[in-house]
């Protein structure tokens, strides 16, 4: 008998514990279904999370459950006070969104009989967090805080990697923060993508604010333009980045003295791709940085056979040029790629900025000169130089302004009339 009443003791108590776990989780599964939590909403769902994480016994498909909910406890109060005000975001930090990415994805890819309906949630939760995490990693980048940024672009891509340029973001600002061995794992990720960054951005101004602004599709920018809220519709070709990714991942091998590697990724890379002209550039590069001009010039040579009419072409070998601080080639170039493109306002601009590439060397010399009569003829012959520069600069400026009146452009070209004492199209201008 003594047996009997101690086997109906642990059936009771089995069966206590389970009626406890299924009622945590029902409350659990109600509230994660909330928007906008109140904090006593919060402070159950805290209450049930931690108390069915403490118990033991739990199934595969329950274990699943407590973990998700236990991985989303620390973020429920700043989630709910997002859901109500999208502004409300002082309750994250990137470095505990990355930490909570992390974990839902080892969920979302746990295998047993939950998966796909915590795989959903997962996604769902995924959805918010992208929105939070954007907002975060942009604060983060405003105030140059580089290496959060690039943490916050990553985490969004892991939340969402249909959205390949969060990754090259993080890899360029891992790159910029010196945080080399990051850089490289996400570049080489990058690469095995196969993300290339070509697009064609949708533009169109906003009349009330005046600020060209960018739109997600062709279809959208038409809509907002036949509204009439937008106007001068206008579109941008952007250019493959796969060569400036193999540009970069070289450099930052040249930099730790891993020549060798370099040259044996760019050598597959080519083999891969032996008419991309991207890679021949980014070869170029390479041997440029070795002192190997005479390979460079070939390679360039070879990229023009492959494509003499290609405008996109010469604007990258003007870059390339201009990087190499080959100047005259670099302007040779982007005159080519003007020709062959009349309407490429980045061209006529980085002609403009190739004749001022020296200023701040001329700037600092002439700021350190002292007064004698010899140190003041040297000032005044730098400053000629300087207005030359300018002069020479001016007209593609003007140009590129004129293609698209940005403000950026508008920046430049004021900069470049104060510099020549042009004082009334520097007015006119400013107050365009």
């Amino acid at each position: 008998m003594k047996i009997r009443y101690s086997i109906l003791a642990v059936a009771l108590l089995m069966s206590a514990a389970n009626y406890a776990q299924k009622s945590e989780l029902k409350t659990l599964n109600k509230l994660s279904a909330k928007q906008g939590l109140s904090d006593k909403d919060v402070a159950t769902f805290n209450s049930n999370s931690t108390a069915l994480s403490a118990m033991s016994g739990l199934s595969a498909e329950d274990q699943l459950a407590a973990d998700y909910f236990a991985t989303i406890r620390p973020i429920i109060k700043g989630l709910s006070a997002y859901q109500k005000d999208p502004n409300a975001v002082d309750q994250f930090t990137l470095t505990q969104i990355v930490d909570v990415t992390g974990k839902l994805q080892n969920i979302k890819n746990n295998d047993n009989t939950a998966k796909k309906e915590y795989a959903a949630k997962v996604d769902d939760m995924f959805a918010q967090l992208e929105a939070v995490a954007h907002k975060l990693t942009m604060e983060a980048y405003r105030a140059e805080d580089l290496n959060n940024a690039a943490l916050g672009f990553k985490a969004m891509y892991d939340m969402n990697n249909s959205k390949q340029e969060y990754l090259y973001n993080a890899a360029v600002l891992s790159h910029q923060n010196n945080n080399l061995d990051a850089a490289v794992n996400l570049y080489n990720a990058l690469l095995d993508s196969g993300y290339t960054g070509e697009t064609t951005n949708y533009l169109a101004v906003n009349k009330v604010s005046g600020q060209e602004e960018l739109f997600d599709s062709k279809a959208n920018r038409d809509k907002a333009v036949t509204s009439k809220v937008y106007e001068n519709p206008t579109e941008e070709h952007v250019p493959s980045k796969k060569g400036d990714i193999y540009k970069n991942l070289v450099n930052i091998l040249l930099y730790q003295n891993k020549g060798a590697q370099a040259k044996t990724i760019m050598a597959d890379a080519r083999k891969l791709n032996p008419t991309d002209t991207d890679l021949i550039l980014a070869e170029a590069n390479l041997y440029f940085q070795e002192g190997d001009k005479a390979k460079y010039s070939s390679l360039v040579q070879e990229a023009i056979k492959l494509k003499p009419n290609d405008p996109v072409l010469y604007y990258n070998l003007g870059v390339v040029s201009a990087e190499a601080k080959d100047n005259e080639n670099a302007i040779k170039y982007y005159k080519k790629a003007i020709e062959l493109n009349p309407k490429d306002y980045n061209a006529y601009n980085n002609i403009g900025v190739v004749y001022l590439s020296d200023d701040v060397n001329l700037v600092n010399k002439m700021n350190s000169l002292g007064m004698s009569k010899k140190e003041q003829a040297e000032y005044d012959a730098l400053s000629k130089k300087r207005k030359e520069n300018f002069q020479k600069a001016l007209p593609f400026f003007e140009k590129a302004y004129e293609l698209n009146p940005n403000d950026q452009l508008k920046q430049l070209l004021l900069n470049t009339y104060r510099n020549l004492d042009m004082d009334a199209k520097h007015k006119a201008l400013k107050n365009s």
